[in-house]
């Protein structure tokens, strides 16, 4: 913004009778006033879609409707579904030797992330199956292979800890 103010003085003094002396003073001043406006734009970054996690549950041959762990294992992939976006899909084998073919099937198709094996009738499949992948990741729930791999985590139950509070809360009843 420019601003230019003129002031303009004029003076008229008499010099004798009859003649004056007029005398105009022009003075012009030039201000400029820079004023700089910001507009600041806040930009969030769009994330990236994450990628859904696939899981595959393969139950012992006893299956879902076993009102015990396979049922309780599908309830945990249920929920990981819901509260996590996960993708989860549940087999089961036909007999005990159709374990250790359908996990390497599965294994191959590199189509899970994660197999979640359910009950210690698993252990032998996957000691026979685990380093011939070792991209595959694994999950071995209510047994332990006896082998520390990357690939796999063997989970365990403390059942001694529940029965123990079951026999406090029997005591106490009786």
């Amino acid at each position: 913004m420019t601003l230019s103010p003129t002031v303009t003085k004029t003076v008229t003094k008499t010099v004798a009778t009859g003649a004056a002396i007029t005398v105009t003073k022009t003075k012009t001043e030039t201000y400029t006033k820079t004023v700089t406006v910001t507009k600041t734009i806040a930009t969030v970054a769009t994330p990236k879609p994450v990628k859904k996690v696939k899981v595959a549950i393969l139950f012992d041959v006893g299956g879902r409707g076993d009102l015990s762990f396979n049922d309780m294992a599908w309830l945990g992939a249920e929920r990981a579904a819901k509260e996590l976006g996960a993708e989860v899909t549940y087999l089961t084998p036909k007999s005990l030797a159709d374990m250790k073919p359908l996990l390497e099937k599965l294994s191959k198709s590199k189509e899970y992330d994660l197999l979640v094996l359910v009950g210690f009738l698993w252990t032998t499949p996957l000691n026979e199956t685990a380093d011939k992948f070792p991209d595959q990741k694994f999950a071995l729930i209510d047994a332990t292979t006896g082998v520390v791999r990357p690939n796999e985590i063997d989970l365990l139950f403390r059942e001694q800890e529940c029965a123990s509070l079951i026999g406090i809360i029997a005591a106490g009843m009786a």
